[in-house]
């Protein structure tokens, strides 16, 4: 009732008046006065405002909604008044899990559960219907569920929570759609503890992916099976700060199907250590890339990933003998490979990439591979910058070649910048391999500059087939290189088998600390020279403890093109060593000097007519025919050399068709003669002469 307000009372004839106006006053505010009997006016007309006293001994409330705290009670419920909860209490059996909640059908975010007096996290209540499921109980735990009843309506959840970007032409999205791009493998339970096998939770995440989305792992240790990536493009992988270990066979990461734009960062995995050279389709594998029928995997992106101890570390691959699968546009860096096993075909690679072709290897690192560091085959312009191969199979040597990095069967390979420290079983191998049908088996374009060699076991590099029926590489290049040998070794730096336009120029092949039978370059021409053609030695600095350039006795004879010139060589037994003998030298494409002022003197003693003889890279020829012979020309001679001819009888006679002699005569020579003539503009001219 509102306060009364009454008029004072005179003693004069207005008092009547004041009194009645009193009256009508107190006739108003009980009007607006609530009855206490009930009786009419009992009703409100507007809000009632206690100012935050209580109302006392209230017995029954009716009302449409009650309203505790700012939050909306349930009808029907049973609450008592002043709680937003409804409270359920159990003295449990032995044994118990399942506690009824009747009528209610609550979720476990509405549920606190005390057991003993001590509250139990969320990860251990579960909803079943109208049951609340906890741990198996003991006899007679006090069990306490507290239900909230209704969520308050006034908190937004995150479907229709906006988010905006900071920047001009940011659109507004939920921030349930911001927080999807990312997919963590807890959203699907995984546990990341070491011990519990998350392979279920993270396929469950891989297999949730969409085009996007980024797949995250918190870090941890997480064991794994195999998991597939089955046609996914647009996706990111991110594990920075996670590890993982292989579990079982087959175990690893797969990308497989038709699929484009993969980019994975970061983790690292480690397996199990277990040859599995007796079936190798049970490899473990850190990272496979496509390798099965159908399957087309391109524009992979790689980075900060270490593997160590598995089968294979990172496999690009379709399958040796090509079709479908193959990957293409691949880029690797800053990757890690280590002690990984296996010694058959198929395993113990590094960084496998077969039919992968346009992909890049940086910046990686490969430790103790059991076949390969790093192996490309059957592809086109692979590219190798800035990697690090050592330790090669140090712990399998069997002084067979086993290369740290194998080329084969591939177009246009550049390897630069690398480092090959303490390689067993050889360093590089280019087309050393007897797989496919020639042409098609053969590597075409392949540059390999400014690399450092130390410490191999076998050869730094070997070029061509063995046997080189096989095919025929073409097109090697080596420059700019630094070979050191490991002591004691006999092995050549550079071994060609076969090849055709192989220029190995500007080199510094150190082989002084070998073994006494070393050779710092070879060129063996397996199977003969018809394998062997267009080979350019020039300007490499040779220091060697027994020969610096070997000449197969192959090379020595037919048309085989070889220069070997300018090359600055220390050598303690030879510079240049020739198989055959250098006075059986026949072939006029064969062209070669000597360095540090050491004559180069070839003999010739067969007879015949109009004979031409190869005199490339010679200081000296000594002319002693058996029978009357005719000298029509010289081969092989480069601009301004200068030969000495010295005549042992006076058997041979240099015709002047091709020769510039004094009054352009025949010039026949007698015992002890000498002729000296000088290679100028196309032709041999004398410069002067001794006739004894």
């Amino acid at each position: 009732m509102p306060k009364v307000s009454l008029n004072t009372i005179g003693s004069r004839y207005g008092s009547i008046d004041a009194l009645n106006d009193n009256f009508d006053a107190i006739e108003a505010a009980i009007e607006n006065t609530l009855s206490l009997d009930g009786t009419s006016p009992n009703a409100m007309t507007a809000d009632l405002d206690l100012n935050s006293n209580d109302l006392l001994n209230v017995g029954t409330t009716n009302t449409q909604t009650l309203y505790i705290n700012g939050v909306e009670v349930e009808p029907n419920t049973g609450v008592s008044a002043g709680s937003a909860f409804q409270t359920y209490s159990f003295t449990a059996t032995a044994g118990q899990t399942t506690f009824s909640v009747s009528p209610a059908t609550p979720l476990v975010s509405s549920l606190l559960v005390s057991v003993n007096g001590l509250e139990l996290p969320p990860a251990d209540i579960s909803v079943s219907t109208t049951n609340v499921i906890l741990p198996a109980c003991t006899l007679n735990d006090e069990i306490v569920i507290r239900r909230f009843t209704k969520e308050p309506t006034i908190y937004p959840t995150a479907a229709t929570l906006d988010f905006l970007q900071a920047g001009t032409g940011a659109v507004t999205r939920t921030a349930q759609a911001k927080m999807r791009d990312v997919v963590s493998v807890k959203d699907f339970g995984a546990v990341g503890d070491g011990v519990t096998n998350d392979t279920t939770a993270i396929q469950a995440a891989a297999t949730a992916l969409t085009q996007g989305q980024i797949l995250y792992f918190p870090a941890g240790q997480y064991v794994i099976g195999q998991i597939i990536f089955d046609g996914k493009s647009n996706i990111g992988v991110s594990a920075y700060g996670a590890r993982f270990t292989l579990s079982g066979n087959n175990a690893g990461f797969l990308v497989k199907g038709v699929c484009s734009g993969i980019y994975v960062a970061g983790g690292t995995i480690t397996g199990d250590g277990v040859n599995r050279d007796a079936n190798t389709a049970n490899a473990q594998i850190g990272w496979m890339f496509g390798n099965e029928a159908g399957a087309f995997v391109q524009n992979v992106f790689v980075q900060d990933v270490i593997v160590d101890a598995a089968n294979i570390g990172f496999k690009f691959a379709a399958g040796t003998g090509g079709g479908s699968g193959n990957p293409n546009y691949v880029k690797i860096q800053r990757c890690q490979t280590k002690d990984i096993v296996g010694l058959v075909g198929g395993m113990g690679y590094g960084f496998q990439f077969s039919q992968a072709s346009n992909s890049v290897i940086s910046d990686c690192v490969a430790i103790n591979c059991g076949r390969h560091g790093i192996y490309f085959a059957e592809g086109r312009n692979y590219a190798a910058t800035n990697c690090v191969v050592r330790d090669h199979r140090s712990t399998v040597y069997t002084a067979a070649y086993r290369v740290a990095m194998s080329i084969s069967r591939s177009r246009n390979v550049a390897v630069s910048n690398c480092v090959f420290d303490n390689c067993y079983d050889g360093t590089i191998e280019v087309d050393v391999d007897t797989q496919g049908t020639a042409p098609d088996n053969v590597s075409i374009g392949t540059a390999i500059t400014n690399c450092t060699f130390l410490n191999s076991e076998l050869a730094d590099i070997r070029i061509g087939t063995v046997p080189a029926t096989d095919g025929t590489v073409y097109d090697v290049t080596i420059s700019n290189c630094v070979m050191v040998r490991k002591s004691a070794n006999a092995t050549s730096s550079i071994v060609v088998e076969g090849g055709e336009r192989i220029k190995i120029t500007d080199n510094l092949i150190d082989a002084s600390a070998s073994a006494a039978t070393v050779r710092a370059i070879a060129l063996n021409a397996t199977s003969g020279a018809t394998y062997t053609n267009d080979v350019e030695i020039v300007r490499n600095t040779i220091n060697s403890s027994n020969i610096g350039v070997q000449f197969e006795s192959a090379l020595q004879t037919g048309t085989t093109r070889v220069r070997v010139l300018d090359n600055k060589i220390t050598a303690t037994t030879a510079e240049l060593e020739f198989v055959g003998g250098e006075n059986t030298t026949t072939n006029n494409n064969l062209i070669y000097n000597r360095s540090n002022g050491k004559n180069a003197n070839r003999s010739y003693t067969s007879s015949g007519s109009n004979v031409i003889i190869p005199v490339g890279g010679l200081d000296v020829l000594t002319l002693g025919s058996s029978g009357a012979t005719t000298v029509s020309n010289f081969s092989g001679g480069t601009e301004g050399q200068e030969l000495l001819c010295y005549f042992t009888n006076g058997n041979t006679t240099l015709l002047n068709t091709n020769f510039y002699t004094a009054g352009a005569l025949n010039f026949t020579g007698t015992a002890s003669d000498t002729l000296t003539m000088v290679y100028m503009g196309g032709f041999w001219r004398e410069k002067c002469r001794s006739i004894n």
